[in-house]
């Protein structure tokens, strides 16, 4: 009776191994950010700090944007990250889910496009771009 509980057992891990194909394997990255200074290049002029509540909120291989953490109306984007470059594509808004251009992430801080430099640590996100410098921390 015991070996076959512990074959049991054994199938049922290995069935959960193998069902889990998705894995979250964005590091520093994953997580939800708070943008606290978004900063024009040429000049330097603040454009948003953290009164704003502009998040970046990262899981999987998709960037969610929102202003207030808003959970009825934001955007999600898929994105790769390499090295010291991250790069915004496809991008779809809420609440219907429609395809739509990466303009609409301008109000987000994300140029035209989508592509950023990045200095990433564990509570604190650089991302610079031709027209901004965007800072972040963990939240």
């Amino acid at each position: 009776m015991r070996k076959y509980i512990y074959i049991i057992v054994c199938v049922c891990c290995v069935m959960v191994c193998v069902s889990c194909d998705k894995v979250d394997d964005n590091g520093d990255l994953g997580g939800l950010w708070q943008m606290t200074e978004w900063k024009t290049v040429p000049g330097g002029n603040v454009v948003a700090t953290k009164e704003d509540a502009i998040f970046y909120a990262v899981q999987l291989d998709l960037m969610k944007f929102s202003i207030n953490n808003d959970v009825s109306t934001y955007h999600l984007a898929r994105f790769s990250h390499r090295g010291d470059s991250l790069f915004i594509g496809k991008v779809y808004a809420r609440p219907f889910d429609t395809e739509v251009p990466i303009s609409e992430l301008s109000k987000y801080g994300v140029p035209a496009s989508g592509g950023f430099a990045i200095e990433l640590g564990s509570k604190n996100m650089v991302l610079r771009s031709e027209e901004a410098v965007l800072r972040f921390r963990k939240y």
